[in-house]
């Protein structure tokens, strides 16, 4: 899913604390990668951002068009792929950090 900068690297925060979450960063973009067919359920009512899914929803991957890697999906060191976690998981942190809720630790 593509959300904007601030809310993709604010929810990055908390979600460190659960798992890795491969993140790239284009611009004053964050793409956050979930598995399959579940991004749908990151993007709550209000939450800014879209899913990019299928042939027609490419994103770019570093070291194109200007995006690097902020968690590669990969384990360092190694080539063994991280897991994804759900758009539902990923998505409870984003809404968190679009409202300053409780998985984020900063109150708005």
């Amino acid at each position: 899913m593509v959300v904007p900068r601030p809310v993709g690297m604010a929810a990055m925060v908390s979600l460190d604390r659960v798992a890795q979450v491969p993140c790239m960063i284009a611009g004053g973009l964050v793409m956050l990668l979930v598995l399959p067919a579940t991004g749908r359920y990151a993007l709550t009512a209000g939450t800014p951002g879209h899913v990019r899914s299928g042939k027609e929803g490419w994103i770019a991957v570093p070291p194109s068009r200007g995006a690097r890697w902020d968690t590669p999906p990969w384990v360092e060191q190694t080539i063994a792929p991280l897991s994804l976690l759900h758009g539902q998981t990923v998505g409870r942190h984003l809404a968190d950090a679009y409202t300053g809720g409780p998985l984020t630790g900063v109150s708005t």
